[in-house]
């Protein structure tokens, strides 16, 4: 049995790859696995804007019923603009996901372009670190920051909007 540290909500990146996704229906289907109760649950998952249209088909028809049908809060997001500080645009914020919203104000595919580079498909995937970096959510329900794209943030909320660093 795994040992939690005592906190008052849990924030679970949700990727949409085969690994998160796997993790996410064990936690929904094995009681015993979960630090706390669901109901301190908040799933985020960041769009880059460049998801697979198969990705998108698979994961509303499997993975936001499972979701709604344990009334987990599902936050998506997505970069406001090409610099951390325009913050995060709130795509959905749901306990009932039915829709993937998979395209934002600011894509990957921007970032990149601008950046004069391509997308990393295999190893790391730093790019897709940067473009899915936020910061603390409002009503999360817990202290501090929330770590979302392997970066820690403490951004402010404002008008659906998680803020950002510049």
């Amino acid at each position: 049995m795994l040992r939690w540290r005592s906190a008052t909500s849990w924030v679970l990146n949700l990727g949409l790859g085969a690994d998160s996704c796997a993790m996410l229906l064990r936690l929904l289907a094995e009681p015993d696995l979960r630090p706390l109760p669901l109901d301190r649950l908040v799933v985020v998952v960041a769009m880059t804007g460049s998801e697979w249209d198969l990705t998108a088909q698979l994961v509303t028809r499997h993975i936001l019923p499972a979701l709604a049908e344990h009334g987990v809060r599902t936050v998506q997001v997505a970069r406001a603009g090409r610099l951390q500080g325009a913050g995060v645009e709130v795509l959905d914020d749901s306990p009932a996901p039915a829709v993937l919203h998979v395209d934002g104000a600011f894509t990957l595919l921007e970032y990149l372009t601008a950046a004069g580079t391509v997308p990393q498909v295999g190893g790391r995937r730093l790019c897709s670190v940067n473009c899915t970096w936020c910061g603390r959510l409002e009503g999360a329900g817990g202290a501090g920051g929330a770590v979302c794209g392997g970066r820690r943030g403490s951004g402010e909320s404002s008008s659906g909007r998680v803020g950002g660093r510049a």
